[in-house]
């Protein structure tokens, strides 16, 4: 069973540029209007505005455990690095380099370096592990690095493609270079691959953990698709399909809709799309 639910519709004057939602429902949501200005919005309440001009890499934005969010973007020349972490009353800056991807946890924050800073970083730096667990405050807990200096590691890990944070604060992710899943639980210090096929992988979106399924989403002949894979079982269903034409909200004549939606499963079990700035939650089951 597949459930779409648009959570914002295209405004040209006060666009939607990114949204989480977190272990408890909350959503938050970064909005740009017409006349330049951002605002961290969360459950309709604005935490936090800053002008486009002023801090043009601050686009994206992930709770932090249920009280705090984060806002970050590759930043360009001459912009701070790092997650800025806010709340109503207060903000600061985490000292973890700016990450290409952000996922968050009850307990953890999991952030991912692309292959272009990992290559470049030394074995004491953070960029290294290719994706890391830090607390809330940016101090490192574990990372893939401690896994990297075995020397029968499997496969050649570039950098994290797809990734999600289950009900148990465990990171599920994808990994160029690298074939299955991944599994990564900080607290236990265990790094394990969940066997997943082969042909499918490269090919992954998006995933979200429910239950004891994993929903992933893929692009096929113009339409996003969404399974389950149950891993005890090793099979896979389709739970159904959406046309990039009902995301976008327009007959679009695209050449590849699927690249311009961005897509990330959440830790409440659905998958987060953003078509230009159309907001939608999808929700899949058996």
């Amino acid at each position: 069973m597949l459930k779409l639910t648009q959570i914002v519709r295209r405004d040209a004057k006060n666009m939607a540029l990114d949204i989480d939602v977190n272990c408890l429902g909350a959503t938050a949501i970064v909005f740009e209007d017409d006349q330049g200005m951002r605002s961290a919005v969360v459950d309709q309440r604005t935490w936090f505005s800053w002008r486009a001009d002023e801090s043009p890499h601050g686009r994206h934005l992930r709770w932090i455990g249920t009280e705090k969010l984060g806002i970050w973007s590759f930043a360009k020349s001459g912009s701070p690095c790092g997650i800025l972490s806010i709340d109503p009353s207060d903000r600061k800056r985490l000292p973890i380099l700016t990450p290409s991807r952000v996922f968050s946890g009850r307990r953890t924050l999991f952030v991912c370096y692309g292959e272009d800073q990992n290559i470049l970083a030394k074995t004491s730096d953070i960029e290294w592990n290719i994706v890391a667990s830090v607390d809330f405050e940016g101090r490192f807990v574990f990372g893939l690095g401690e896994h990297l200096r075995a020397e029968d590691f499997p496969g050649t890990p570039l950098e994290v493609t797809v990734a999600c944070v289950t009900e148990k604060d465990e990171l599920l992710f994808v990994i160029s270079g690298c074939e299955n899943l991944w599994r990564m639980n900080p607290i236990s210090r265990i790094l394990q691959q969940i066997p997943f096929p082969s042909d499918v992988v490269p090919r992954i979106t998006a995933l979200c953990s429910v239950k004891d399924d994993i929903i992933f989403t893929v692009n096929e002949a113009g339409r996003l698709v969404v399974s389950a894979f149950n891993p005890v079982e090793q099979k896979v269903s389709r739970l159904g399909d959406i046309s990039y034409d009902e995301l976008f909200g327009d007959a679009s004549s695209r050449r590849n809709p699927g690249s311009l939606v961005r897509l990330h499963g959440t830790t409440a079990g659905t998958i987060l799309a953003v078509a230009e700035s159309n907001l939608w939650s999808i929700e899949g089951s058996h």
